[in-house]
């Protein structure tokens, strides 16, 4: 994350970047970072509200290599953050759904620092990013998707779940890509 200064809201240094890690790789990561000199990165453990932090953040970054539906990308495109996330979990329907972010593959390092530097030179405009979090993830059409499903005979077939991503699960099958 390129952050501001949480006194006046104007850039940070250029080259400051925040990491907010917790959790059992906290200290892990703290280590990484002194290990590796990166006086410019500082580490934070998880905040609590975690929106004071989004409110001085200019991109978020999640270079994950598992993920299921990670809040943190909705929560900074609700924001108006743009995202830079990996190909996993639901990262990538997110995205697709909001045009938010760039999706990049696990250890593409390279395409990882070029999505950064993209959005950070033409991020897109935030009030869209609010607008399209708030089509995409209404709790309505989200309830009444789930209510025709349990309700279904055939909840895989319920309508608002087209293009489900677990229809290998009736066949007893972990194929999660299956049409």
């Amino acid at each position: 994350m390129r952050t501001r200064s949480m006194a006046t809201g104007k850039p940070a240094a250029a080259a400051s970047r925040s990491a907010a890690a917790g959790g059992p790789l906290g200290g892990v990561v703290g280590e990484q970072i002194t290990r590796l000199g990166l006086t410019n990165l500082v580490r934070y453990p998880f905040h609590k509200p975690f929106s004071e932090l989004l409110a001085v953040t200019d991109l978020l970054v999640l270079p994950s290599e598992y993920e299921g539906m990670p809040m943190v990308v909705v929560e900074s495109l609700a924001t108006g953050i743009p995202v830079v996330a990996t190909d996993v979990g639901n990262n990538r329907e997110v995205l697709e759904r909001t045009g938010g972010g760039i999706i990049v593959h696990i250890g593409d390092v390279g395409g990882m620092r070029r999505a950064v530097r993209k959005l950070l030179a033409e991020p897109p405009d935030p009030a869209a990013l609010r607008a399209a979090v708030e089509r995409a993830f209404q709790l309505g059409p989200m309830a009444e998707a789930y209510y025709r499903a349990f309700t279904a005979a055939d909840p895989l077939e319920a309508e608002g779940f087209e293009g489900s991503r677990v229809r290998g699960l009736r066949n007893g099958t972990r194929d999660e890509t299956a049409a």
